[in-house]
């Protein structure tokens, strides 16, 4: 997800951006959301997510990072969408001031990051979230650090971009 911000007001904004993916690694979130075991990397920052009775032993890692640090994060879909969350209201988490920077199994798997940011007036700020998935940790977190490379996003962009113009095509 890439997110360019322009600041038109007279004045600096302080922004804080949220980005909630829920974790399903498995068939169904019902059945499988017990199975899965978070972690975040200290070098990276990002959040990994693996099923432990995944069929591959478990090596495989989902992930999410940005590539900005973390201002907050969390884990435990309880905190970000509370208990009775339906899509017709916001997130509960999102009400409050912060994160909680917690890593912990859930009841309802996500992995929400925020990042903080100040524009100054007539300034611009890009940045952008990565959600992926790779066959052991070790590649995931191959896959982040490569993501902190401007020009590699740059490639990988183009490449979306191009592949999606096709699809028109394939139909």
């Amino acid at each position: 997800l890439f997110i360019s911000l322009n600041n038109r007001w007279p004045r600096v904004r302080r922004l804080t951006i949220t980005y909630i993916a829920e974790w399903v690694l498995g068939n169904k979130q019902d059945s499988s959301s017990h199975l899965l075991t978070p972690e975040r990397d200290s070098d990276t920052g990002a959040l990994l997510v693996r099923n432990c009775f995944a069929r591959n032993g478990g090596e495989t890692r989902a992930f999410m990072a940005a590539s900005l640090p973390a201002h907050g994060f969390t884990t435990d879909g309880l905190e970000v969408f509370g208990e009775h969350w339906s899509p017709d209201s916001p997130p509960v988490g999102l009400a409050a001031v912060g994160l909680s920077d917690r890593v912990i199994p859930s009841a309802r798997p996500c992995a929400a990051y925020q990042v903080h940011i100040n524009l100054e007036p007539d300034a611009s700020n890009q940045f952008h979230f990565v959600l992926g998935a790779a066959e052991t940790r070790a590649k995931a977190i191959s896959l982040v650090a490569l993501s902190q490379q401007p020009q590699w996003i740059d490639v990988k962009r183009t490449a979306v971009r191009e592949r999606w113009a096709a699809l028109p095509d394939v139909w």
